[in-house]
């Protein structure tokens, strides 16, 4: 029974044009539908419904002049992003004993081609300029750190995250389960 639905809607679907849609019921009972009718089986010939058409677009007669690559650069530059935003592990405390972790930026529309991402850590430049969501602060010592994210066209800010505070927990050099014993 399946089977049939499925050829039926198959059928449906291709162009009417280029096929006939037969109907016979085989020896098993069961229904079948093709496009090729059996030779000895009298096979009923199906009518299929008119498929919607539209008729082809007419070309407007308004010739609009497309923005030079230069307005189109400088349009994107003045347009913000709606949505830039962080997404750290725990916004609190951050347990990374390496002191490394990623930090998320949520961004829409999605970042154009000419701009980059940059973490900011403490004010200062952390990693390189890059077009992934994903960022890497690497190393951080213990204690509170401020996060930030900017959006860079070239070298110049195009936007940035507000500074969020984060505590970073790393297990001390000294700490007992790290000594060595004798």
């Amino acid at each position: 029974m399946r089977l049939s639905i499925l050829a039926l809607t198959c059928c449906l679907i291709t162009n009417q044009a280029l096929a006939q849609v037969y109907r016979y019921v085989d020896a098993h009972g069961n229904t079948v539908y093709t496009d090729n009718p059996p030779e000895q089986i009298d096979a009923e010939r199906i009518q299929l419904p008119v498929i919607n058409s539209l008729p082809a677009p007419t070309p407007s007669t308004a010739k609009t002049q497309k923005p030079t690559p230069e307005e189109t650069d400088a349009d994107d530059e003045a347009q913000a992003y709606r949505q830039l935003n962080l997404l750290l592990p725990n916004a609190e405390a951050i347990r990374a004993n390496n002191g490394s972790f990623i930090v998320n930026v949520i961004i829409e529309p999605q970042l154009r081609a000419q701009h980059r991402l940059q973490l900011i850590v403490d004010g200062q430049a952390h990693g390189s300029p890059s077009n992934s969501l994903s960022l890497m602060a690497q190393n951080l010592d213990r204690g509170e750190h401020s996060i930030a994210v900017q959006v860079l066209s070239g070298d110049t800010v195009v936007q940035q995250t507000a500074a969020q505070i984060i505590n970073v927990q790393r297990t001390h050099i000294n700490a007992p389960s790290r000594r060595r014993t004798p």
